[in-house]
């Protein structure tokens, strides 16, 4: 990645857009001079295409409701994460949207892509590392899972072996390395959240989820959004 421009100033960031057009923008809501919310809400009007928008500072429920509104691409981060982690998330993002000179689809992407971009965001809020293999296994088996939840009922034959022949791996190491991606997870992620994401499934009688328990989950609150 490389990066086109930078201000402190928000009264320069709407110019800079226009006159770069990066397909991402990390921002400040803070910044002085513009009001960003506005700014944000203006981009529509000035751009003929969407960049992926990272808002790098706190915000509230209502604010996010405004920006969900306005925004299709957006990604809020917590500023006292990683910065590394960060860009990790960033570039996995932009990468599933193929966004090398968005002009060219006026900013439409396919259906499979929006869904991509929809389970990377699920999965950073769930805490995997974009910089881990298992990150995309675990988006792919998410997104088999969203399209098919029956292929849930075969995970080996379904999910791990056909995950391996699109990437030349074998079936065990898919399965290993979504695992791994899973400890990290169940490591990483907000208590709070995974309680109201597996409620029963994570205690000492149960123990951790399975990779199948884990997938079906994700998939199932995915789907649970989209109603």
């Amino acid at each position: 990645m490389t990066t086109v421009a930078s201000t402190s100033c928000g009264d320069l960031v709407l110019p800079l857009l226009c006159e770069k057009k990066p397909n991402v923008l990390i921002v400040d809501l803070y910044l002085t001079g513009a009001n960003m919310i506005e700014c944000i809400a203006k981009m529509k009007s000035h751009l003929q295409y969407e960049p992926i928008v990272v808002i790098a500072s706190e915000c509230s429920r209502e604010v996010k409701t405004i920006l969900n509104n306005t925004v299709k691409n957006i990604i809020y981060m917590d500023p006292a994460l990683d910065y590394d982690y960060m860009l990790d998330i960033v570039r996995d993002t932009a990468n599933i949207q193929n966004m090398t000179y968005v002009e060219e689809n006026g900013g439409k992407y396919t259906e499979n892509m929006y869904l991509m971009k929809n389970i990377t965001v699920l999965l950073h809020d769930m805490g995997v590392p974009a910089h881990l293999k298992g990150h995309g296994y675990l988006r792919d088996a998410i997104c088999m899972a969203v399209e098919n939840p029956l292929i849930l009922s075969n995970m080996q034959r379904r999910v791990y072996s056909e995950i391996g022949r699109k990437e030349g791996k074998k079936p065990a190491n898919i399965e290993k390395a979504i695992r791994t991606a899973i400890e990290v997870s169940l490591l990483r992620c907000n208590p709070e959240l995974l309680k109201e994401f597996f409620g029963y499934t994570i205690n000492s009688d149960k123990g951790k989820p399975t990779n199948s328990e884990y997938i079906a989950m994700l998939a199932d609150r995915y789907s649970l959004w989209l109603a």
